[in-house]
């Protein structure tokens, strides 16, 4: 399936609309983190480019959702517009699989 496609398909934004005082839970915030991930590992393409707001992209690279993270540039506040690579490395079964963020 063409990631065009694909994306068609999905929607990682399954947010309640409500008063803007409220804030999403960091449980619904890691649940969907998690759900990306897995679609983006499961992608064919060999890179992919990731774009989101701040909070997302944070929460990705939470050490406390992700216990693989030791690089203290990653937890580093995001400048305005700011452009960051990351490749992270997928093991499962024998097979590795390269993300880049």
């Amino acid at each position: 399936m063409h990631i065009l496609d694909d994306l068609r398909e999905r929607n990682f934004g399954h947010t309640v609309q409500e008063p803007l005082q409220h804030q999403e839970s960091s449980q619904s915030v890691a649940a969907r983190v998690r759900s990306c991930f897995e679609w983006l590992l499961g992608r064919p393409e060999p890179a992919l480019a990731v774009v989101s707001h701040n909070w997302i992209l944070r929460a990705m690279m939470d050490p406390s959702h992700n216990r693989a993270l030791h690089s203290a540039p990653v937890f580093e506040p995001f400048g305005f517009c700011e452009l960051r690579a990351w490749a992270l490395d997928h093991c499962q079964a024998g097979t590795c699989k390269a993300l880049l963020f």
